[in-house]
C-alpha cells in the first residue's frame, strides 16, 4: 500500500498545472510548466497501470476508482492563485466557496456538516458495495464476525537433516536380528541441535522416527548417545551441550513437550519431508492496532503543526514527510524477507497475526524493478508538493494558514499532510485570514510604575532598557522580530513637601548619569513634570513625575494614566459612546492601535528583549488576544523568598498552564505583561462598553475597593475576558521581579491579593451564562475555577484537619487531645486579630509559624518512620507521596527550573502559616487599604544568612511600633493628668 499511495495526487497535479504563476507574480519558465504537465500524465498513467497490475484483486477497477476519488480530498489547498490558465470562472467559483464557507466564522459549522455527511456517505457505500459485490454471504456478517479479540494459532514446520544410513521401515525380525537387543537407538540430526533420529525395534511402533527436544533442551551427542533414549538422557540443558558442526534451527522455539513423528514409509518421500510443530495459541487484539494507528497519526499531525509554529518546517516536516515512504519500503521489505525465510522470526516479540501478508522473498532492487511505476509517482508527488520546501509561515501561525482543512487521513498520513499544506497563502488571502496588521510595524510602549524602589531595583530596570536599545541596533527594521520601543516611568508621589523631586527621583537621575545617559528635556505638566532621555540607538526614556496634590497616586491610577496618555484625547472624550469593535473610522488609527502594545512593568523588573518578542508572537497569532503574560521569577533572599520561588514555580507550571489550555488566563500580572492598546477601547461583545471605561470608575463601595484598588491587574483582565478578549500565557517569556523578603511585607501583599482574587473570581462565575454564550470561557474552565474557589474556602479547615492528624501521629495522643491542642492557637490568633493592630497580628503569626514549622518537620519524620516500619499505604502517607510525586514530575518536565524544587522544603514547613493563618489575617483586615509594601524607604544591604534570618523573623519592627504607640499614650495620659491637676 505504501507503494501505491503516491498515485493519489491527480487533482492536486491538475490544479497546480492550471495555475498562472506569472500573472500571480511568480514567473514560471516553460520547463517548470512542462514539469507540471508531466506530473499529471504520470499520475493518470499510474492509476491505469496499478489497475492492470492488480490481477489478484477481485475487482481491479476499484483500485483506479479509489485512487482517483481520493485525490479530490485536497482540491482546496491547490486552487490556483487569483488567475488561472483555463476555466477562470470555474476556479473563481471554487475559491469563493472555500473562502466564504470554509475559512470564516462558519468554518466549524461547515466542518461538522461535512464530517457528518462523509460518515453517512461512507456507511451507505459500504453497505451498497458489500451487498452488490458479496465479499461475504451476508452484509451483517461483517459485524457479527467482528470481535474485540481473536485466538490465533500457528503451525510451524521443521525440516530435519538427512536420516541415518540404516534400513528404513525394516521388519521387526530384521530389527531384532542384531547380536544384542536394543529397542531404541538414537542418532543425532546433523542439521539441528534440538532434534535426533530414533530407531525403534518394538512391535507397535514405526522403525524410524524423528524427535524434537522440548523447550531450551538440545540433543546430547556423546559416545553413549546411541543408547541415551533407553536411559532418558538424550535431551540436556543447552549450556551442557556442545553442538559442534550442527546448527540451531532458525529461531523457532521448541515445543513444551518432546514431539515424535513417523518417517514416511516410502524412502523417496524424504525429499522435502517436514515435521509439523504446533505452537501455543495466542490472543490477538485487532482494535489495539487500530488504537495505535489513531494515536500515532494524531501525534504526527500535532507535531507537524508544531514544526510550522516553531519555524522548523524543513527539518521537522518537509524532510520526514517526503522521505518517510522511501524509508518505510526497505524496512517492510526486510521484515517480509525475514518472515518468508522463517515464519517464526518475529514470534518472540510480535503476535502470530500481524495483519499484513508478504509475497515471496525479494531483494530491494527486485522490489523496485517490479514496482518501477512507484519511482515515477514518488517523484511526481515530490514535485506537486514542492511548495512545502519554499513556503515560510509566521511564527505561531494559526492552523488555517498552514493546513487548508482541519482534517487529516490516518490511513495515508504522509499524503494527507503533504497535500493539505496550503499553497496559496499569498498576500491577499493571508491578509484576510490573519489579522490585517501582521506585517506592519509593531510598537511596544513600556510603562513602569515606581515609588520607593532601591538603587539595585532601579538598576535592574535600566539595564533591561539598555539591552533593548542594543537589541534594536542588531536588527533591521524589516526583520520580523523588530519592534519600536519606548519606556515610560510613572513616578508616584515624586515630590517632597517643598515641591522638589524626592530622594528616589534623585536616585534615578544619578543612576542614569552613571550610565552616561544625558537628560534632554524637562517639562512642567498638569500632573507634575516630565523628563526625557534618548539612548544611543534612539530609544526614548520618559519619566513622568506625579504630584499627589494634582493627580491620584497608586498603581491603578498610574496604569489608567498611561493608557489614556497613549490613546489620545479623542478616545478619552468618547469612551461613553464606544460600543463593540472598530470604533475608529480611520483605518490608519485603528491598525496602529491594534499593533501598539503596552508593556506593563514594575520598577524592579529584569527582562531580556527576547522575552518581549515571545509575547508579541502570541499577539500576532490571534487578533482576539488582548493580553499576554510571561513567566515571572521572584528574586530575593531569605526563607520568605524561598517560599515564593517555589510557589511561583508551581503556580506557573500547573495553574497558569491549566488556565491557558482551558482558554483564558485570569490574571496577567502588572509586573510583566503585554496589553493590546485597541483591546482597551474595543469590545468583542457588541453591546458592552470598553474595559477602559469601567477602569476609570472611582471607588464607590467596599467591594470596589477590594476588587479595583487592591488587585487592579486582575480586575482589568476580568473586564477583558468579559468583553470577549483572550488572555494567554507564554512560558518561555521570562522576567524577574523583587519579591517581599520580610514576613510583614509578604503578609501585607497577600492581604491585598487574596480578597481581590476571590472578588474577581466571584464576578466571573456570576456571569457564567453570558461567558459561555459568547465563548469567553468554556464549561471546563468554569468548573475548574469553581474547584479553585472551593479549595480557597475550605483550605484553612483542611490544613487544620491535617495538623490534627499529624499531631496525633507524632505525639501519640488521642484525636480529641490533638484537636484541642490545635484549636487553642487558632482561637488565640482570632482573638488577636479582633482586638490588636495588624502589626500585633503579624507578630503572633510569626511565632505560630515557627512553632508550626517545627511540628511540620516532625510530622514528616513520623510519616517516614511509618513507611520504614512497613506502612507505606496509610492515607496520610499516600497523600504526602502523591503530592510530592506530582511536584517532582512537573519539575522534571521543566529541567531548567528544577532547582526550585529544593525550596519545597520551606514551602511545606510554612503551609499552616500561609494557608491557615493568612486567610484569617486577610479577612480581619479587609478595611486596610494601604499598599503594604515599600511604605517607607528601604536600603539594600548585603547581609549574612544569620542576619537575614534575624531580619525575617525578628519582631523588632513590631516591638518598636508598639513601644512608640505606648509612649504616645503615656504622654497623652500625663497631659490629661496635668490638666486635671
Amino acid at each position: 500500500m505504501s507503494v501505491i499511495l503516491s498515485s493519489v495526487c491527480f487533482i492536486p497535479a491538475v490544479f497546480k498545472t492550471c495555475s498562472d504563476r506569472q500573472k500571480a507574480g511568480h514567473g514560471k519558465t516553460f520547463l517548470l510548466k512542462a514539469m507540471d504537465v508531466l506530473c499529471v500524465l504520470i499520475q493518470i498513467g499510474s492509476i491505469g497501470l496499478w489497475t492492470l497490475y492488480s490481477d489478484n484483486h477481485a475487482h481491479p477497477w476499484s483500485v483506479s476508482v479509489g485512487l482517483l476519488l481520493t485525490s479530490f480530498g485536497w482540491w482546496e489547498a491547490y486552487l490556483p492563485y487569483d488567475n488561472a490558465i483555463i476555466f477562470q470562472s470555474f476556479f473563481d467559483f471554487l475559491r469563493e466557496v472555500r473562502d466564504k464557507s470554509l475559512h470564516r466564522l462558519v468554518q466549524h459549522v461547515v466542518n461538522c456538516i461535512v464530517s457528518l455527511w462523509k460518515i453517512i456517505l461512507t456507511l451507505t457505500m459500504f453497505f451498497v458495495l458489500t451487498a452488490a459485490l458479496k465479499p461475504v454471504p451476508n452484509v451483517w456478517d461483517l459485524f457479527s464476525n467482528t470481535h474485540w479479540s481473536y485466538i490465533d494459532s500457528e503451525t510451524t514446520v521443521v525440516t530435519p537433516g538427512k536420516p541415518p544410513a540404516i534400513l528404513i521401515n525394516e521388519s521387526l525380525p530384521s530389527c531384532l536380528a542384531g547380536t544384542k537387543f536394543v529397542p531404541y537407538l538414537a542418532y543425532p540430526d546433523k542439521s539441528d541441535c534440538s532434534g535426533f533420529w530414533l530407531r525403534v525395534c518394538v512391535q507397535d511402533a514405526p522403525t524410524l522416527t524423528y524427535n524434537l527436544c522440548p523447550g531450551d533442551f538440545e540433543f546430547f551427542d556423546s559416545k553413549n548417545s546411541l543408547t541415551c533414549y533407553n536411559e532418558g538422557t538424550c535431551c540436556q540443558a543447552a549450556e551442557l551441550v556442545e553442538c559442534g558442526a550442527r546448527q540451531h534451527y532458525q529461531n523457532c522455539p521448541n515445543p513444551e513437550h518432546d514431539i515424535q513423528e513417523k518417517f514416511p514409509s516410502n524412502p523417496d518421500a524424504y525429499t522435502g519431508w517436514q515435521m509439523p510443530v504446533f505452537l501455543v495459541e495466542q490472543n490477538v487484539y485487532p482494535f489495539l492496532a487500530l488504537l495505535i494507528q489513531i494515536i500515532s497519526t494524531f501525534a504526527a499531525y500535532q507535531l507537524s503543526y508544531f514544526a510550522f509554529e516553531t519555524r522548523i518546517e524543513i527539518s521537522g516536516f518537509a524532510i520526514p514527510m517526503t522521505l518517510s515512504t522511501l524509508i518505510l519500503i526497505p524496512a517492510l521489505a526486510l521484515v517480509c524477507n525475514n518472515e518468508v525465510s522463517d515464519n517464526c522470526y518475529y514470534d518472540e516479540f510480535l503476535s502470530a497475526s500481524r495483519f499484513f501478508s508478504c509475497s515471496d522473498y525479494m531483494s530491494l532492487f527486485d522490489l523496485l524493478k517490479k514496482n518501477w511505476i512507484f519511482i515515477l509517482t514518488f517523484l511526481s508527488q515530490a514535485w506537486i508538493s514542492s511548495h512545502i520546501w519554499t513556503k515560510r509561515t509566521l511564527r505561531l501561525a494559526k492552523k488555517e494558514l498552514i493546513f487548508d482543512t482541519p482534517f487529516y487521513d490516518s490511513l495515508m498520513i504522509e499524503q494527507s499532510l503533504l497535500l493539505n499544506r496550503r499553497m496559496d497563502d499569498e498576500k491577499t488571502d493571508q491578509d484576510e485570514i490573519l489579522m490585517e496588521t501582521v506585517k506592519r510595524e509593531v510598537t511596544v510602549i513600556g510603562c513602569a510604575t515606581m515609588w520607593h524602589e532601591t538603587e539595585s531595583e532601579m538598576s535592574d530596570l535600566l539595564d533591561s532598557l539598555l539591552r533593548i536599545d542594543a537589541y534594536a541596533e542588531k536588527l533591521d527594521r524589516t526583520h520580523e522580530d523588530f519592534f519600536d520601543f519606548e519606556l515610560n516611568i510613572f513616578f508616584d508621589d515624586a515630590f517632597d513637601a517643598d515641591g522638589n523631586p524626592n530622594a528616589f527621583v534623585i536616585q534615578l537621575l544619578k543612576l542614569l548619569e552613571v550610565r552616561h545617559i544625558d537628560l534632554k528635556e524637562k517639562t512642567i505638566t498638569p500632573y507634575g513634570g516630565k523628563l526625557k532621555w534618548i539612548l544611543s540607538n534612539n530609544t526614548v526614556l520618559l519619566c513622568h513625575l506625579k504630584d499627589r496634590t494634582k493627580i491620584k497616586i497608586k498603581k491603578r491610577w498610574s496604569q489608567l494614566m498611561y493608557f489614556l496618555y497613549f490613546l489620545g484625547e479623542q478616545a478619552v472624550e468618547n469612551l461613553e459612546e464606544i460600543r463593540g469593535k472598530n470604533y475608529y473610522s480611520n483605518e490608519t488609527i485603528r491598525v496602529k492601535n491594534s499593533n501598539t502594545f503596552i508593556l506593563a512593568l514594575d520598577g524592579d523588573v529584569t527582562f531580556e528583549p527576547n522575552s518581549i518578542v515571545k509575547l508579541i508572537d502570541l499577539m500576532k497569532k490571534d487578533d482576539k488576544t488582548g493580553a499576554v503574560c510571561g513567566r515571572i521569577h521572584p528574586k530575593g533572599a531569605g526563607l520568605i523568598s524561598m517560599y515564593q520561588k517555589f510557589e511561583y514555580a508551581v503556580g506557573h507550571w500547573l495553574q497558569k498552564t491549566t488556565e491557558d489550555v482551558l482558554g483564558n488566563v485570569l490574571c496577567s500580572p502588572g509586573c510583566f505583561s503585554l496589553y493590546r492598546l485597541s483591546a482597551l477601547i474595543e469590545s468583542q461583545i457588541s453591546f458592552m462598553k470598553p474595559a477602559l471605561k469601567d477602569f476609570t470608575k472611582a471607588t464607590a463601595s467596599p467591594m470596589d475597593c477590594i476588587q479595583h484598588d487592591q488587585g487592579e491587574d486582575r480586575w482589568l483582565c476580568t473586564m477583558l475576558i468579559e468583553r470577549g478578549w483572550n488572555i494567554e500565557y507564554s512560558a518561555v517569556s521570562d522576567a524577574y521581579t523583587v519579591c517581599p523578603e520580610s514576613f510583614s511585607e509578604f503578609y501585607h501583599q497577600r492581604r491585598r491579593w487574596t480578597p481581590s482574587t476571590v472578588a474577581n473570581l466571584l464576578e466571573l462565575l456570576s456571569l457564567w451564562r453570558s461567558l459561555l454564550r459568547h465563548g469567553n470561557l468554556s464549561i471546563f474552565h468554569i468548573l475548574y475555577q469553581i474547584l479553585m474557589l472551593a479549595g480557597t474556602v475550605i483550605g484553612p479547615g483542611s490544613i487544620f484537619i491535617l495538623l490534627v492528624g499529624g499531631f496525633q501521629l507524632t505525639l501519640d495522643v488521642s484525636y480529641w487531645t490533638s484537636f484541642i491542642f490545635n484549636l487553642i492557637p487558632i482561637i488565640m490568633f482570632i482573638v488577636v486579630s479582633l482586638l490588636a493592630s495588624p502589626s500585633s497580628q503579624i507578630l503572633c503569626a510569626k511565632v505560630l509559624s515557627l512553632i508550626y514549622g517545627l511540628f511540620m518537620i516532625a510530622i514528616v519524620f513520623a510519616l517516614l518512620f511509618s513507611v520504614w516500619d512497613g506502612c507505606p499505604w496509610a492515607p496520610s502517607t499516600v497523600s504526602l507521596e502523591l503530592t510530592a510525586g506530582a511536584f517532582i514530575i512537573v519539575g522534571l518536565l521543566h529541567p531548567l527550573e528544577l532547582h526550585y524544587l529544593l525550596y519545597g522544603v520551606v514551602y511545606y514547613a510554612t503551609v499552616p502559616c500561609m494557608y491557615m493563618l493568612l486567610p484569617f489575617f486577610c479577612v480581619f483586615n479587609l478595611d486596610d487599604v494601604s499598599w503594604g509594601t515599600r511604605e517607607t524607604a528601604q536600603v539594600a544591604k548585603k547581609n549574612s544568612m544569620i542576619e537575614r534570618l534575624r531580619y525575617i523573623f525578628n519582631p523588632a519592627d513590631e516591638i518598636d511600633e508598639l513601644s512608640q504607640k505606648l509612649t504616645e499614650k503615656m504622654d497623652s495620659l500625663e497631659k490629661t493628668i496635668e490638666k486635671l491637676s
